[in-house]
């Protein structure tokens, strides 16, 4: 049974005359009876009395008229909690967020718009490995994500790319290799401080020196990047770090690794739009407006 037939069947119903119904929903006379003819066969009964002027509907018409009324009116409002949803937007939007300094205050920025013109979400932030990120994205525990994006994107998911964070090798201060260019291989007896497994810079570095066949020295794992850039510090090993990390740190030097480039790229990832929540495409649209023209919201 189709609401287009019930819609039509009323239109007859209240204008008792196949002209005047059609032209009421702007279709052909022919169309309406076929709409009319549809509805009965689904129901296995006739509607209306053949070859009456004006058209009179037949006891079990008249006994379709009201729940007829009922069947649209609740469609209807189902389409309007539907649009309220997809315009208001309440609930929540789930979002997971990596450890970068780069984007964390333009992020901080952002999601202080989109809350002021969404007051009725609730907005939900988790900072998590790029991997596991992506795991619950597309386990749907998260809306979207906005971080480093991991090394392989699986199907039904899209990415709108923020930024590329260049990452540096550092080193204390007083490191022998301060300043100095050398190649990976000189780099396999050094003490390396790494992010966490899972990490997307993790994957890069790792990456990087599995290419090499250059094993190396991790001697320390932490999940945070003030602890990396601490440690670094204070002379317990090297670390490639997003440059931006490097802003006021007097006691940490660079080391230029020869041949070698490897960036962070920072993007929103959520499903495809077929399959993201009202809140999540809302959202997107916010972020790709705001990269286009970031001084309009």
């Amino acid at each position: 049974m189709e609401l287009r037939n019930l819609r039509h069947f009323l239109a007859l119903a209240s204008e008792h005359n196949f002209t005047h119904a059609a032209a009421r929903e702007n279709i052909v006379q022919s169309g309406l009876s076929s709409s009319i003819t549809a509805l009965e066969r689904d129901l296995g009964v006739l509607l209306y009395v053949r070859h009456t002027r004006p058209v009179r509907l037949t006891a079990e018409g008249e006994a379709l008229v009201p729940f007829a009324r009922r069947a649209l009116d609740a469609a209807d409002a189902a389409g309007q909690a539907v649009r309220e949803v997809h315009d208001a937007l309440s609930g929540t939007l789930r979002i997971g967020t990596g450890q970068t300094r780069g984007t964390a205050d333009r992020l901080s920025e952002w999601l202080g718009e989109f809350a002021q013109l969404y007051p009725g979400l609730d907005i939900f932030i988790q900072q998590l490995p790029a991997t596991r990120q992506v795991e619950m994205l597309v386990a749907g525990e998260l809306d979207c994500v906005i971080g480093p994006t991991p090394e392989s994107i699986p199907d039904g998911l899209e990415t709108t790319v923020i930024t590329s964070e260049p990452l540096v090798l550092v080193c204390a201060h007083n490191h022998p290799l301060a300043g100095e260019t050398v190649d990976l291989a000189a780099l396999a007896s050094e003490r390396f401080i790494e992010t966490l497994p899972g990490w997307a810079t993790r994957a890069q570095t790792d990456a990087a020196f599995a290419s090499a066949r250059i094993a190396r020295r991790i001697t320390c794992e932490v999940g945070e990047w003030g602890m990396v850039t601490g440690l670094v510090g204070v002379g317990l090993g090297i670390a490639f770090v997003p440059d931006v990390l490097l802003d006021g740190r007097a006691n940490l030097e660079t080391i230029t690794v020869a041949g070698l480039s490897i960036a962070l790229t920072i993007a929103l990832i959520r499903p495809t739009s077929h399959s993201s929540t009202p809140a999540a495409r809302r959202f997107s649209e916010f972020v790709q407006q705001k990269l286009v023209s970031p001084t309009r919201a």
